[in-house]
């Protein structure tokens, strides 16, 4: 049983700043939790300002990531990279979104 999709997040992207988070990490980490969600919940998570899902379904799935691996995930900091609030920021949503959505599968 699938938990009822969330409201898709407008993702705009992110600023790129001299010193902040990998931008490859970030992307990879953003792809796979949108991926699961999308998993999860059977709706898109992010979508681009038009409300356009950001996953590509052509692309091949990647490896689904839990809340907990998303919240201890390592991301290097580097220089041109993502901001570092506007990252945390999105993943700290993205974590919770993934714990309510696991939640609703285990007791689904």
């Amino acid at each position: 049983m699938t938990s009822p999709a969330p409201r898709p997040l407008p993702f705009p992207g992110f600023d790129i700043v001299l010193r902040g988070f990998d931008r490859h990490q970030v992307d990879d980490l953003v792809h796979r939790a949108s991926s699961t969600l999308t998993a999860l919940t059977g709706g898109p998570v992010l979508t681009d300002e038009d409300g356009r899902a950001l996953d590509r379904p052509s692309a091949p799935a990647p490896d689904p990531i839990t809340s907990a691996e998303l919240a201890d995930a390592p991301v290097d900091l580097v220089l041109r990279g993502y901001d570092r609030s506007q990252v945390k920021d999105l993943l700290s949503r993205l974590v919770e979104l993934l714990a309510e959505a696991e939640s609703h599968t285990t007791r689904g």
